[in-house]
């Protein structure tokens, strides 16, 4: 067969880079076991640490930071969203994984498999809420997503990525997902920040319900249905 010098230029698809973001406040138990599970698949991590952290969490990430591609941004905390969005703002990358400090990725090693992918414009990932008392729950966020400058977090607490683009705000509002998406089939996060009820209930009545107010004030009564969703969730 005749060689076509242009063939592999054509076929061939360019490296896809994998950009880690985090957010942290107080977490010396649970980020050296999550930046373990990611860190080895990681092009770059970002953790977006709360400037009220009081504990070991910065010389921990410090300390297994041994090829120098952990960044971490001080950020002062008033909602989730916008710590969420501190912690993407500048990425270079092609891709975002975000993760929480308390969750463990179970197949890291599999999420790269998705990257060459070029038809969706993110994944979902089977989030497991372990817990020692109930039967535990899950939910199906997406959490790896191209890096987009359209694509941003929303919500006060109980965040998610959303499109932003300011025509398609306009018209729909808010609750705009990233489409095309699909879930990841071979790949979950474990999530250990609602083992018990005494810990739920914590964290439902001292920080959430706060911030869920927050949120409908901001997000909600300009239209984002997910505010009124997520305020009764957490309040039953």
């Amino acid at each position: 067969n005749k060689l076509e010098p242009g063939r592999r230029r054509r076929t061939t698809r360019p490296y896809q880079s994998l950009a880690v973001c985090m957010i942290a406040k107080d977490e010396e138990d649970w980020i050296t076991m999550c930046l373990k599970q990611v860190y080895e698949i990681a092009d770059k991590i970002v953790i977006a640490l709360d400037n009220r952290t009081s504990d070991a969490t910065r010389f921990l990430i410090e300390n297994l930071d041994k090829d120098d591609k952990i960044e971490i941004r001080d950020v002062a905390f008033e909602d989730f969203a916008q710590v969420r969005n501190a912690s993407i703002e500048g990425i270079k990358e092609d891709w975002i994984l975000w993760i929480d400090a308390d969750e463990r990725c179970t197949e890291p090693a599999k999420v790269r498999r998705y990257l060459a992918s070029q038809i969706h414009e993110g994944f979902s990932l089977k989030q497991a809420h372990l817990m020692l008392d109930v039967h535990g729950t899950y939910d199906v966020p997406i959490r790896l997503l191209r890096n987009r400058k359209n694509y941003k977090f929303v919500g006060c607490i109980h965040e998610h990525c959303e499109d932003v683009d300011p025509a398609l705000a306009e018209k729909n509002g808010y609750d705009i997902s990233l489409k095309p998406s699909i879930l990841i089939q071979d790949c979950q996060l474990a999530h250990y920040g609602y083992v018990d009820e005494k810990q739920r209930r914590a964290k439902c009545s001292n920080r959430n319900m706060a911030l869920l107010q927050k949120d409908i004030k901001v997000y909600g009564e300009k239209g984002r249905l997910m505010s009124y969703v997520l305020a009764i969730r957490d309040y039953l």
